[in-house]
């Protein structure tokens, strides 16, 4: 995983950006700042599956998800960073505008009803699997 360090088109917006590091890795793309931990942008390749796109180091040969740790409006940002963002957000799901999207990334057998007042903000999901079962009879 690797933190995208955004270049906002406002420097306006500047403040909203900064973070503390969170992450081994970082894509910059403001700048060439070249650190042990800087992945350039001219390092990453981009792959593709039957199951979607992803994005790969070159010089290390591991697969990247892009992810970020700040509420900047990703439309306030160059199509690069907006490209980065989404391919995260292909991987771990969209925190924007239901974080309850990623407790269901978590892999969890069950997740329960969540519920404000009268309104219900994410329903009661049970997640099983083909493994879920293994070792029981067909005849019990």
């Amino acid at each position: 995983m690797a933190e995208v360090i955004p270049a906002p088109i406002s420097e306006r917006n500047l403040n909203i950006c900064q973070t503390d590091e969170r992450r081994e890795y970082a894509i910059n793309i403001t700048n060439k700042i070249h650190t042990q931990n800087n992945i350039d942008l001219e390092d990453i390749a981009v792959g593709a599956t039957h199951d979607g796109l992803y994005l790969k180091s070159i010089s290390m040969g591991k697969e990247l998800i892009p992810l970020v740790s700040h509420m900047l409006n990703p439309s306030l940002c160059p199509n690069i960073y907006r490209f980065l963002f989404e391919m995260g957000e292909q991987r771990t799901g969209s925190s924007f505008p239901y974080f309850f999207n990623n407790i269901a990334n978590l892999g969890l057998p069950f997740i329960p009803r969540i519920v404000y007042k009268n309104f219900i903000l994410s329903p009661t999901k049970w997640n099983i699997r083909s493994n879920t079962f293994h070792g029981c009879d067909s005849e019990n």
